[in-house]
């Protein structure tokens, strides 16, 4: 009986040394995970140093491209389709880093907590203790994920409601707080509250001094500088409206472009369908993407120029990408049956390379999504996921109406391209025009000289337009205003 006894106590007590050897393993585990967790909280080294995930140079260099694509199709008359391939490949490039990575990277970052969490509240059931909240640090880091993405497709006003909210939490972290001030300076900048934006940066710059958040706080309040000079050097030259209001519009100066262009009294085909190919590059800014698609296909319904139809064109296909599914099928079956009668090659190869990333695109958004913790989702967040669902069946039928005028106008513009021009008979003695002559007048017989060609015809544009175009006895040609000689 002793014996029994004594076995007993032997298995009860070898029974608590292995309770105890796992509890000490438990413990070590809980501390090396929490370390490495207050190591990502405290420093993001890795985070944002190394896994280019919350990389400030990358939001930084997200940030800066944006303005630099505008600012150099404002100062250098980039050709739209330069500008717009450009942008398609900017944005499959940071798709790649601010959709699949930062997704892999939260996944990973989110089970590592979950399991130094679980473990946590385990043993502090066990020892009839609280369980842990969640951190602030934790909770901002999932909503500024989302907000680069609001901030990458134009969403700045839903970008801001996220920071805002961010800011409200008690981040322990100084690199992060400031990068969100960064991001929110950025958003106001683009929203074209420039006294707002300053006062970010400013704070940023104060803040971070000679860190890579720092010196990207200075070069946007530069940008934000030399735009406001470039937009009075505008308004203050003798173009004609229109030219402002393009120029403008390309600067970001969305309310001064409304205005500028508002003053436009013509009615003609021309200045009708560059008005709306403008108005939708504003709305398209400020992140109202249903009143840019509108615009868009005004421009080609109600243009005269299949230059401008094949640009507008290529936006919506862009933006087609950024809507929700019903909405982004429409758009795009839509601007695809525009590309049958334009024939333009350069939105096939947009098309063709934008399907092969669509798959991955869509895989990485949906588990990125899957990555967040909906439980706490901000009230303003779910208010802007309701929005994104939600399909408007009334703009998807005017959309199909200003489609089929879209269609019948092209069909007319293509005749007017291919009709055979009359030979004016004694014609009057021909005005060259120069750069130092902008004024090509409407219905007159000119000369134009180019680089190496020089062209002889009648003005069918609007006088001050950027492209002149001549009916001549070859058809109509179209020239560029910055390549005459």
């Amino acid at each position: 009986m002793r014996h029994l006894f004594k076995k007993s106590i032997s298995q009860l007590l070898n029974n608590y040394v292995l309770i105890g050897f796992v509890l000490i393993i438990l413990f070590m585990v809980v501390f090396l995970i929490n370390s490495s967790i207050k190591v990502q909280y405290s420093e993001l080294e890795w985070s944002f140093l190394r896994s280019n995930v919350l990389d400030a140079t990358v939001s930084s260099n997200h940030m800066i491209a944006k303005l630099e694509n505008r600012y150099k199709l404002y100062d250098k008359q980039l050709k739209q389709e330069e500008v717009d391939v450009a942008e398609f490949l900017l944005r499959q490039g940071i798709k790649a880093n601010f959709g699949v990575v930062q997704y892999r990277f939260l996944q990973v970052n989110r089970w590592l907590e979950l399991i130094n969490r679980k473990l946590i509240n385990l043993i502090r059931l066990l020892t009839g203790e609280e369980p842990l909240p969640t951190t602030a640090d934790a909770r901002a880091l999932s909503l500024v994920g989302v907000a680069f993405l609001l901030e990458f497709d134009n969403e700045f006003t839903k970008a801001v409601i996220l920071y805002d909210e961010i800011l409200m939490e008690k981040i322990t972290d100084s690199r992060l707080y400031d990068l969100v001030r960064l991001h929110r300076g950025f958003c106001f900048a683009m929203l074209g509250n420039e006294s707002v934006a300053n006062y970010e940066y400013d704070m940023v710059m104060a803040s971070q001094k000679a860190s890579d958040i720092g010196m990207t706080a200075a070069t946007l309040k530069q940008y934000l500088k030399d735009s406001k000079i470039a937009k009075q050097k505008v308004l203050a030259s003798n173009a004609d409206a229109l030219s402002q209001a393009l120029k403008i519009a390309q600067l970001g100066y969305c309310d001064e472009t409304d205005s500028i262009l508002n003053t436009i009294t013509s009615t003609s085909a021309y200045v009708q369908g560059q008005k709306a190919m403008i108005r939708g590059q504003c709305y398209e800014l400020r992140g109202n993407k249903r009143e840019a698609t509108k615009s868009y296909i005004k421009a080609v319904a109600q243009g005269d120029d299949i230059e401008v139809a094949k640009n507008a064109n290529r936006r919506l296909l862009l933006i087609s990408h950024q809507l929700p599914g019903e909405e982004s099928e429409a758009i795009e079956k839509i601007t695809k049956k525009i590309n049958e009668q334009l024939q333009d090659s350069i939105f096939t190869s947009i098309a063709s390379s934008s399907e092969l990333h669509a798959a991955e695109d869509d895989k990485s958004a949906e588990g990125y999504v899957k990555a967040l913790d909906l439980s706490e989702e901000t009230a303003e967040a779910k208010v802007i996921k309701a929005e994104e669902e939600q399909v408007d069946s009334s703009w998807l039928a005017e959309l199909q109406e200003l489609h089929k005028e879209a269609e019948e106008n092209i069909a007319q513009q293509i005749l007017v391209e291919e009709e055979e021009v009359v030979i004016v008979e004694k014609a009057p003695p021909a005005n060259i025009i120069s750069e130092l002559d902008p004024i090509a007048p409407l219905g007159k017989y000119v000369t134009l000289k180019t680089k190496d060609k020089v062209f002889s015809g009648v003005v069918v544009s609007e006088p001050g337009a950027m492209l002149i175009r001549l009916k001549t006895m070859i058809g109509v040609v179209a020239i560029p205003r910055d390549q005459l000689k």
